[in-house]
C-alpha cells in the first residue's frame, strides 16, 4: 500500500462558475481497465468496465488520455528490459524516459495528474474518502486522498479552465510533511512546503497534537512535556524510558550477578 497524502481544496468565486465546475468534476464516467483471471496456470486478460455515476471529484474530468489503447495496456513496466542488473544509472535513465514518454495508465497518470490513481468515488462506496461540501460563505470544499504525492499539476489545469475562481489547496502526507498552494488563472500565486515534524514544538507550531498527548510518551520527542519523575530520556534510543522498567531491569541484573 502507498503512503497516503490527505488533500483539501477550497474553491471560491462566482456561484455560476462554481456550479459549472462542480458539474464538470461530478460528470459520470466509464473506464475500461482489463481484469485478469487464471486459465491453465496462465494470466488471461479480459475486458471489463468500471462505472462512476457520481464520482464527486475526478481527475479524469479535468484532463483525460486520448490514446486509450495505450492507456489501458497491461504491461506498464515494459521498459524494465532496458535496466541492467544492479545498475543505478540505467535504472534512472529508464525511469526518466518512461515518465516522459510512456502512455500507459501508470506513467500517463503520474505525468498529468501527479499521482498514479484517480480519486473519483466508486459506485456503491458508501464511505468514500472523496467528499464535497459547501462552506458557510458559499465556497466549495473537496477532501480526497492520493497515493504518495500531492496533485498540484492537475489542479493547475483545473485553475486554467476556471480562471476567475480561486483555488486554495492544502495537503499533508501521513508521515507529516505537506504544504499549501493558491492557484488563480492557471498560476500558483502562493506556495509553501514543510517537512515532517521532528519535535513537540513542531507539532505545536502547526497547531496539531503531538504523539505524547495520546498517552504514549515513550514514542514522543525529547522536548515533550513528560513527567520526569516517571520517565527518563534515552539519547541513544531517542525515546522516553519508564523508570519502573529501568528498575525492573536493574533488579533482574542484580539477581543474575548474585547467582
Amino acid at each position: 500500500m502507498p503512503n497516503w497524502v490527505f488533500n483539501s481544496l477550497v474553491v471560491s468565486g462566482e456561484k455560476s462558475e462554481l456550479d459549472k465546475m462542480v458539474a464538470q468534476l461530478n460528470q459520470p464516467l466509464v473506464k475500461h481497465f482489463p481484469e485478469h483471471k487464471f486459465e491453465n496456470n496462465e494470466i488471461v486478460w479480459v475486458a471489463d468496465e468500471q462505472r462512476y455515476d457520481n464520482p464527486v471529484f475526478a481527475f479524469w474530468n479535468i484532463v483525460k488520455p486520448t490514446d486509450l489503447e495505450s492507456y489501458y495496456a497491461t504491461d506498464v513496466f515494459k521498459g524494465s528490459k532496458n535496466i541492467e542488473p544492479n545498475d543505478g544509472e540505467s535504472f534512472m535513465a529508464e525511469f526518466v524516459r518512461s515518465m516522459r514518454e510512456d502512455q500507459d495508465w501508470y506513467h500517463w497518470n503520474c505525468r498529468n495528474w501527479g499521482t498514479k490513481w484517480d480519486v473519483c468515488a466508486s459506485n456503491g462506496d458508501e464511505y468514500s474518502d472523496t467528499r464535497m461540501e459547501i462552506t458557510d460563505d458559499g465556497s466549495v470544499m473537496y477532501h480526497f486522498n492520493t497515493a504518495w504525492s500531492p496533485v498540484g499539476e492537475v489542479l493547475m489545469k483545473l485553475s486554467e479552465q476556471y480562471p476567475t475562481l480561486n483555488f486554495d489547496y492544502e495537503y499533508e502526507e501521513e508521515q507529516g510533511w505537506g504544504g499549501s498552494c493558491t492557484f488563480l488563472g492557471g498560476e500558483d500565486i502562493a506556495c509553501g512546503e514543510y517537512d515532517s515534524p521532528m519535535s513537540h514544538r513542531d507539532y505545536k507550531d502547526r497547531d496539531q497534537e503531538c504523539i505524547c498527548e495520546y498517552g504514549d510518551p515513550e514514542n514522543g520527542y525529547e522536548d515533550c512535556p513528560v513527567d520526569t519523575t516517571k520517565y527518563r530520556w534515552d539519547s541513544e534510543l531517542e525515546e522516553w524510558l519508564e523508570l519502573s522498567d529501568l528498575s525492573d531491569t536493574l533488579v533482574s541484573t542484580n539477581n543474575l550477578q548474585g547467582e
